[in-house]
């Protein structure tokens, strides 16, 4: 028997929440997929085979926050995982950044992780089950990049929150976190032209940046592994060893 069968997946209407989705679903999991405007989850739902279902949420809402879980267990009937990629990342330097900005992001890439997590938790805690959570953290919470700190401290809280969680929530819940290097998303290529991009790609020792489905294959990974919780991931094609 798998790790985990039933699985919400957060930022799911792209990029790697949408990979991440994808794979879930061909896999033969049931998924509730998260995004801000259901109707940008459509097609998934639709070729899901009856595997997947959308729930509109902003998750920068508390209100809509608390209810993405009791939503998802009463879709599916149980929900046993979370993948939390939802984010934001809109980078400024210091002297450009104000209390909105924080606010927004602390509110997207660490309220939301951390509340989404408890409300799993308690669930799980309440049937005597186990499970398995996976953050979406950033190599930049690892190495620092000048005009990034707002957006580079949210992903470092989330480094430490999977590993407190993986020790408050043991041995039944298990949380590990992924930190991507620069990944072929819309957030990444919307601010940069193709010659930005290429120059990108060439400071990575494996000659190009990463694909969604990487970092999607890993966070599938980390759902399984049964002996892996508090684990840091470093998905960046070399580039921070470099």
């Amino acid at each position: 028997m798998r790790a985990v069968e039933s699985v919400i997946v957060t930022g799911a209407s792209r990029g790697i929440g949408r990979a991440t989705a994808e794979r879930l679903i061909a896999s033969g999991r049931r998924v509730a997929a998260v995004a801000r405007d259901a109707r940008a989850l459509d097609a998934l739902v639709a070729g899901s085979g009856g595997r997947a279902v959308a729930i509109d949420a902003d998750l920068a809402s508390p209100d809509a926050l608390r209810t993405v879980v009791p939503r998802a267990i009463e879709a599916l009937g149980d929900v046993d995982a979370l993948v939390s990629c939802a984010g934001i990342a809109k980078h400024r330097p210091l002297a450009a950044i104000d209390e909105a900005l924080f606010d927004e992001h602390v509110a997207l890439n660490v309220r939301a992780p951390l509340f989404l997590s408890r409300d799993l938790a308690r669930h799980l805690d309440a049937r005597d089950a186990s499970g398995a959570i996976v953050h979406l953290a950033s190599t930049l919470a690892l190495q620092g990049v000048a005009g990034t700190s707002v957006y580079a401290a949210t992903k470092g809280a989330i480094v430490a929150l999977a590993r407190t969680l993986a020790i408050e929530l043991a041995p039944r819940v298990r949380v590990s976190c992924i930190a991507p290097g620069a990944v072929d998303t819309e957030m990444i290529r919307a601010p940069r032209s193709e010659e930005s991009l290429r120059e990108l790609a060439a400071l990575h020792p494996v000659g190009r940046i990463g694909t969604a489905d990487e970092i999607a294959e890993a966070a599938e990974y980390l759902l399984e592994a049964r002996f892996a919780t508090g684990t840091l991931l470093v998905l960046d094609g070399g580039l921070t060893a470099a």
